[in-house]
């Protein structure tokens, strides 16, 4: 009974209001399906644009660390990692010589956050 219903209630529509649904229903679907192309889109060009500007940070403090490593130049060391710490998305960080031993350790948030004290 309620299948009779509903064709008799599309029958009762106007030819001019089924195209009018038609058309609004296959545009919206064209909108979403554009919306959600964009929003990928979007999000790639975001994680590259990341990507690249990691790259970039690394080359120079790849360059700039050269001497400290060189000549275990902490002081030096701790400078060009601790200009990382203006970077909100490098986490941590760590310059090490070739026998292992860190020359300075930028650590990440959690170490802050556990290792907090309170006055």
């Amino acid at each position: 009974m309620e299948r009779a219903d509903s064709v008799r209630f599309t029958q009762n529509i106007s030819l001019r209001h089924r195209l009018l649904i038609l058309t609004m229903s296959t545009s919206s679907i064209g909108l979403l399906a554009a919306l959600a192309v964009f929003l990928l889109y979007n999000q790639s060009l975001i994680r590259e644009h990341k990507v690249e500007e990691l790259h970039s940070a690394a080359d120079l403090i790849g360059t700039g660390s050269a001497a400290a490593l060189v000549f275990d130049d902490s002081i030096e060391g701790t400078k060009l990692l601790q200009a990382l710490e203006t970077r909100r998305h490098i986490s941590q960080a760590v310059l090490s010589g070739s026998d292992g031993s860190f020359i300075y350790f930028l650590p990440p948030p959690e170490f802050f956050r556990a290792n907090s004290f309170r006055l």
